[in-house]
């Protein structure tokens, strides 16, 4: 047992250490900073520890957690090994790049995490996207090139909460959306991997508008006077050119468990389109 809190002590040590103001985001990061602090098996192999780490963890579901709980992980193991890694970022790129590859060759060829796009990784590309632009001794390279060949061998054992936090999400329904006259409009919404779509119906296709998941932005609006309000902002250069200039778009659900599978389903496929673009 490596010490790293269960669902119900995580909580209850949210709720006892909340700061006034402070984020959830903030506050994972300090619960997850304050677990890892106290582990002792940062000083074995890197493959070795995220292995152990990743068989004993109670992993968080949503996407954004989970990277967030890789990236604290990432930084304390580079910590406790200063000598073996360049840097924080190498480390965490490594991690995720042994957890995708793992997924790809591992994971049920009927759940891809791409969903139809399973991609296909050898060891050249590997270190390539590892080692671009910089150039690094043969221990490393040497090193990076076991983890590759274990991974491929030796699958982890990580719970299905992580697969299903890689997965992309694909959603259709009706939502509403407010115009430019500050007026709910009922319309059918399609989400694809990288793209929210929007039509006047299920049936009226004309006069689509598509709104772009690279680099938007994902959250509660709680200004519109309207409950259940999700608030998209579109990166800037992804902006579209249908009276929306600030980019930003408010969209209604019925209900909070409606809600809450829009935005959950929403925010992971904008984090998963970071994720991957590490390693484009």
């Amino acid at each position: 047992e490596l010490g790293i809190p269960n669902s119900e002590q995580r909580l209850n040590l949210l709720l006892a250490t909340q700061v006034q103001n402070e984020s959830e985001n903030d506050l994972h990061k300090r619960l997850w900073e304050n677990a890892f602090s106290s582990l002792d098996y940062f000083q074995v192999g890197i493959l070795e520890a995220l292995r152990r780490f990743l068989e004993s963890s109670d992993i968080p579901t949503t996407l954004n957690k989970a990277m967030l709980m890789i990236q604290i992980w990432s930084e304390k193991y580079f910590d406790q090994n200063p000598n073996l890694f360049p840097d924080k970022e190498f480390v965490e790129k490594f991690v995720w790049q042994l957890i995708l590859l793992h997924f790809n060759i591992h994971v049920d060829s009927n759940i891809p995490i791409d969903a139809g796009e399973r991609r296909t990784i050898d060891k050249i590309s590997f270190c390539q996207t590892l080692f671009k632009l910089k150039t690094f001794d043969d221990s490393l390279r040497n090193l990076v090139e076991g983890c590759f060949t274990d991974v491929t061998l030796h699958p982890f054992k990580c719970r299905d909460i992580l697969k299903h936090a890689l997965m992309y999400r694909y959603k259709k329904g009706n939502l509403f959306k407010l115009n430019k006259k500050k007026r709910w409009d009922k319309r059918w919404f399609v989400l694809n991997k990288d793209n929210l779509k929007y039509y006047k119906s299920q049936k009226e296709t004309d006069g689509m508008v598509e709104l772009p998941l690279e680099d938007a932005l994902v959250g509660r609006s709680r200004s519109s006077g309207k409950g259940y309000v999700i608030q998209i902002d579109v990166s800037e250069m992804n902006r579209s050119k249908d009276g929306h200039p600030d980019g930003r778009y408010l969209i209604a659900a019925a209900d909070q468990f409606e809600y809450n599978d829009w935005m959950e389903s929403i925010s992971i496929n904008i984090h998963l389109q970071k994720l991957y673009h590490l390693f484009d």
